[in-house]
């Protein structure tokens, strides 16, 4: 009995362990299924939240100055601004998103953090700022219950401009001139000028004053190219047609209502420059006087690197417009010349590039002197001394002809540059002749006069320009070595002209028609020294010695001439010295033995 009784509760207990089982393993499936079921919905609810993101932003920056502009969006368009930051300002950069359905979570991240203005008020972690919001009929739905067109921002980036541009004006005419410095193409350049036709009004009452706009458009300039246009100056109000840059602004993915947001806001500032006062906006502050601008188009990439975006959930397509605008862009008149030095800073002795460049739309003139008073009627070199330019000829106590003419006269063709070398010297005349000097020490300018005309050699209506500041230095650097060199012999080619120079190859050699035993060019280099043709002997010259400096090698040379009453041989000669040496890619500097510079056509 007692068995059987346990056989009954073993056999109750293996129908419940059964049940149980078959209970978890439905409850297992169900899990399954309702877990298969969610991940299908998840991913449905995913296929559904599509959306395209549009954004355009307008960077802003005065033209190769540290000014920036801070705007307040919510105030009438005035500029504040702040001279210790160089950097650039997104000018209103907005966010839009298009999708056929409401999406209930989306984070928005960007890369800005200094000097920020956000609508609707974005989180600031690190050097981002970031937005989560819900999409509501393409509208941002705050959780607040806030809803928003777009989203907006403003700050401050690193990066700079990679332009150089001026216009230059005449009475009939504009000249544009722009360059890309950058290692991107821009595109849909509008290149404006515009000066007031009308005077300033007494602040705050007046009638509505406008400017007058001439611009151009080009349609895309590659890295490393210029243009340069002129257009015939306009001197009356017109209204700028918006046509093309509507068509412009649509074409690169934003919608009508996008563009038409983007032109209300800027129109007033890119196109009509005016001094006007309305009801509606009250005084719009303008310029009163002449500018020029420029407003082009970035590459979306350049966008990207200068603001980048992080999007979550990720959009279907995301499109960026990116625009600068650059004001201030120098303005030069019809007759404008820069003059500048090639360095800032020369050695006693080294030869002076000086660069004339002619940026204005007229004829300018200048030269004829001869010797190294390289310009006429006026001391081209000053120097500062005591606290005031003092001017320092080039050429002193002498008032006579001179032999050479180095700067022959020359007219200099509008948006052409000359260069001219010239030693850093001076010649004090004697009753023997010239004696030669190196220029002290000091700061130095060029003050150098054009003429606008220039009949039978005599400059009229003239103007002078100063060179930058430039300074002498005497160079005390201790790696200067003393070159060891040799003496070629049975050279017997007669040297005409008085002149140095050196030799680096076999084929220029062979000019020479020497008897020396072979030079290996590889390793080897020529130096000679002739003093041309003379009447009779007693006449010699001789390189004395040659050192090597960090950037440059000094000859020295020394000349010998027959005393008066000498007795000497009556025949022609042609004195010269050649000698070899290790061979160097260093520019070589012919040097007297006091350290002045080596004139070949000093004498003869």
């Amino acid at each position: 009995m007692k068995t059987n009784k346990k056989i009954m509760i073993y056999g109750l207990m293996m129908v419940v362990i059964v049940l149980i089982g078959s209970a978890m393993g439905y409850v297992i499936k169900f899990k399954e299924k309702q877990s298969m079921t969610n991940s299908k919905q998840e991913t449905t609810n995913q296929e559904k939240q599509k959306f395209d993101v549009h954004e355009w932003g307008v960077f802003y920056q005065k033209y190769n100055d540290n000014v920036i502009y801070v705007q307040n969006p919510n105030e009438i368009k005035d500029f504040i601004i702040n001279e210790s930051d160089s950097r650039i300002r997104p000018f209103k950069p907005v966010i839009y998103f298009h999708s056929e359905d409401n999406i209930s979570y989306i984070t928005v991240e960007v890369n800005i953090s200094e000097d920020l203005i956000t609508i609707p008020n974005a989180t600031i972690i690190g050097n981002k700022i970031r937005w989560t919001f819900a999409l509501e009929n393409n509208s941002i739905l705050l959780e607040n219950g806030s809803l928003f067109k777009y989203l907006f921002y403003e700050g401050k980036i690193n990066y700079t401009s990679p332009i150089i541009s001026y216009v230059v004006v005449d009475d009939s005419n504009v000249t544009f001139y722009v360059k890309n410095i950058g290692y991107y193409p821009i595109s849909n350049i509008f290149f404006t000028y515009s000066y007031p036709i009308n005077p300033f009004p007494i602040y705050p009452i007046g009638p509505e004053f406008k400017s007058a706009l001439t611009y151009v458009f080009i349609e895309r300039i590659e890295p490393g190219q210029e243009i340069i246009l002129t257009k015939s100056k306009n001197s009356s109000i017109n209204c700028f047609n918006y046509t093309l840059i509507q068509e412009i602004l649509n074409n690169s993915g934003l919608t009508q209502q996008e563009t038409n947001d983007l032109i209300e806001y800027w129109s007033n500032i890119w196109f009509e420059p005016n001094v006007y006062y309305s009801e509606e906006r009250g005084w719009w502050r303008g310029s009163a006087t002449e500018r020029a601008q420029i407003l082009y188009m970035i590459p979306e990439y350049a966008y990207d690197e200068l603001l980048p975006i992080n999007i979550t959930p990720q959009p279907e397509t995301i499109k960026r417009v990116g625009l600068f605008y650059i004001t201030d862009i120098p303005i030069h008149p019809s007759v404008y010349v820069q003059v500048e030095t090639n360095k800032t800073e020369y050695t006693p002795g080294e030869n002076i590039e000086l660069i004339i460049k002619n940026l204005g739309s007229k004829i300018v003139y200048f030269g004829g002197s001869s010797c190294l008073h390289p310009f006429p009627d006026y001391p081209p070199l000053e120097r500062y001394v005591n606290g005031s330019w003092v001017s320092f000829k080039l050429i002193q106590n002498y008032s006579g002809p001179c032999a050479e003419v180095i700067v022959p006269p020359c007219c200099l063709e509008p948006r052409t540059t000359r260069k001219i070398v010239i030693p850093s010297k001076y010649r004090i005349y004697n009753p023997n002749g010239f004696e030669e000097y190196l220029l002290p020490e000091g700061i130095y300018r060029f003050s150098i006069t054009f003429g606008k005309s220039y009949p039978k050699c005599k400059i009229q209506d003239t103007f002078t320009v100063y060179s930058n500041e430039f300074s002498i230095k005497t160079n005390n650097d201790e790696s200067k070595k003393s070159l060891s060199f040799v003496t070629l012999f049975g050279c017997g080619h007669p040297f005409y002209k008085r002149d140095v120079f050196v030799i680096k190859n076999q084929s220029d050699w062979k000019k020479y028609e020497c008897e020396c035993s072979t030079i290996d060019f590889n390793q080897s280099m020529v130096i000679v020294v002739a003093m041309g043709s003379q009447t009779s002997g007693g006449y010699s010259i001789t390189i004395t010695k040659i050192i090597e400096n960090v950037d440059s090698i000094h000859v020295y040379i020394k000349e010998r001439r027959p005393n008066p009453g000498e007795a000497v041989i009556g025949v022609i000669t042609f004195p010269s010295h050649i000698v070899v040496l290790k061979k160097s890619d260093k520019p070589v500097v012919f040097l007297n033995i006091d350290g002045t510079i080596f004139c070949p056509y000093m004498y003869g």
